[in-house]
């Protein structure tokens, strides 16, 4: 009891060193303790497996008395400041702190505080190694950015799916493909039947020299697998001697050395649509070893944009054939009611003017004869006419208003009738697309040849009105009007008013008429506001 309470100097020694020894050694954290020339004091056993790790460091080298930056002298510049700062008075901590240590990048948590006992200043810190941590975090870091600039990059590419033309679609495809994913040379190949075509490239050899060309599908099982493949393939040294690696060698066959020779690895994916291989999206490096499965995804998505801008393309052009043909009906149809429809009243009088003749009917024939000369001349007006009028529809590169200026400058020339054009709208809304355009210039067309033929004036107006969500389009003339209750009843009209409400139809809008005897004639087109304009 008496030696408890009175301690001697050995035992408070041993309760001042032994038992913070005790303490520290049963901890699982590297503390360390220096005095103020840096020279080791304490420290627990979990420091010492830090230090031991790194080569050349003796862990029986390490004990108290050494100086802490005589074992670490390669990081005396950077972290003798921050001691300096402790030995001041200065609590100091720092995260992810970089230590280069016999050119090995490690990163630490560091912290380190001023101690005290008696005249002499000591720093306690602890250390712990996080550069598994931390280069993983940088991993990360990295793959999120990489996804965030892939869907950055895809984004600007969806924003221009529906307003470039194919070609310029495809050559930005490649050019924002480069910049998430390296490539030394690119191509677009598509595979139609039997044929592999290239179609867009970006890369060393000379573009003239690529596009366009054509190899005929080859017939082996890995070659057939590479064409076919549903999912990206890569490929990571193509002169090495695998299977795969040959059969590209083989399908590029002797323009292998000409156009590819600086390719050493490939990544490949195909482009799809509706679960079928339209063609492949390749990229080719000039190193070995330079595509990942993650490059495959995001590759995948370029590749889906393609594909889309292909399909997107042959639907279009199917689209024109469509209209191409359903524009040949409508015009059969308007010769039909027009000029077939003449033909064969001239046949019938040329037939009853021949009997009047035969019978000695010498003054009804001439009459005949003279109803024939104005029918024959109003057939070629109408057949001259619409001649003019498909010429007049093929206005490359001139958008809706410039199309339509040109035209009645032109038909005003040609037949006389004054037609004024009356804007009561913002002409910017007019920026029709070509086709609904190419419909409401047809409409106004045939509207004209009803005034000219009908009406009997020699002026017609064409007015544009916005009316809510529409255009209102009015072709009008205060000539002779007709009775509409009557064309209902009959159903005919001779005005080519269904074949006009089919185009106001196919444009997107509707066709209305007013009409009253003597009191002029409208026919109204109405069309949706284009909102992307």
């Amino acid at each position: 009891m008496d030696t408890l309470a009175h301690p001697t100097p050995q035992s408070e020694m041993w309760t001042n060193y032994n038992l913070s020894e005790v303490i520290l050694n049963k901890l699982q954290i590297a503390l360390v303790v220096l005095d103020h020339n840096y020279v080791l004091q304490h420290y627990t056993p979990a420091w010492i497996d830090l230090v031991a790790r790194f080569e050349g460091i003796a862990r029986d080298h390490i004990k108290p008395g050494i100086g802490f930056f005589e074992l670490l002298p390669e990081i005396t510049p950077v972290l003798k400041p921050l001691l300096d700062r402790v030995l001041a008075g200065e609590t100091v901590r720092q995260e992810d702190f970089r230590l280069n240590i016999e050119d090995t990048l490690t990163f630490w948590d560091l912290a380190f505080a001023p101690v005290r006992t008696g005249q002499s200043p000591l720093i306690a810190g602890s250390l712990s190694d996080v550069t598994e941590r931390v280069l993983l975090q940088q991993r990360l870091d990295q793959q999120a950015e990489f996804h965030h600039k892939g869907i950055t990059t895809l984004l600007k590419v969806s924003n221009n799916l529906a307003s470039q033309n194919t070609e310029a679609l495809l050559d930005l495809i490649l050019e924002q493909l480069k910049t998430v994913v390296d490539y030394t040379g690119a191509a677009i190949v598509t595979l139609e039947e039997d044929i592999l075509s290239v179609i867009a490239y970006q890369g060393p050899a000379p573009s003239g020299q690529v596009l366009g060309w054509q190899i005929l599908r080859p017939q082996n099982d890995v070659s057939q697998q590479i064409i076919s493949l549903q999912e990206a393939l890569i490929i990571s040294d193509l002169v090495a001697d695998t299977a795969r690696a040959q059969a590209v060698r083989n399908i590029i066959g002797e323009r292998w050395e000409s156009d590819n020779g600086y390719a050493r690895s490939c990544i490949g994916v195909p482009m799809m649509v509706k679960n079928r291989t339209t063609g492949i999206l390749v990229l080719l490096h000039n190193q070995p070893n330079q595509y990942l499965p993650r490059h495959g995804d995001l590759v995948q998505a370029f590749a889906h944009y393609a594909a889309v801008g292909l399909e997107n393309d042959r639907l279009y052009q199917q689209a024109r054939l469509v209209a191409t043909l359903e524009e040949r009906e409508r015009l059969a149809q308007e010769l039909h009611d027009n000029v077939a429809q003449a033909l064969g009243y001239l046949n019938l009088k040329i037939g009853a003017t021949r009997t009047l003749i035969s019978n000695d009917k010498i003054g009804d024939a001439l009459k005949n004869l003279h109803e024939l000369k104005q029918l024959v001349g109003e057939t070629y007006t109408d057949v001259r006419e619409e001649i003019f009028n498909l010429r007049g529809n093929a206005s490359a590169g001139l958008s809706f208003m410039e199309t339509l200026r040109e035209y009645i400058a032109k038909y005003q020339k040609h037949y006389q009738l004054n037609v004024e054009i009356i804007m009561e709208t913002d002409e910017a809304l007019l920026d029709f697309p070509a086709e609904v355009g190419l419909q409401i210039i047809r409409i106004i067309q045939e509207a004209l040849i009803n005034v000219r033929k009908h009406a009997n004036v020699k002026a017609a107006h064409i007015r544009f009105r916005r009316e809510d969500d529409e255009i209102r389009i009015t072709v009008e003339d205060s000539g002779q009007g007709f009775d509409l209750e009557a064309i209902d009843r009959t159903g005919e009209s001779g005005f080519g008013l269904e074949i006009m409400a089919e185009r106001a139809e196919s444009a997107g809008g509707r066709l209305e008429l007013d009409a009253v005897p003597n009191g002029g004639v409208r026919v109204i087109i109405w069309i949706p506001i284009m909102r992307g304009n």
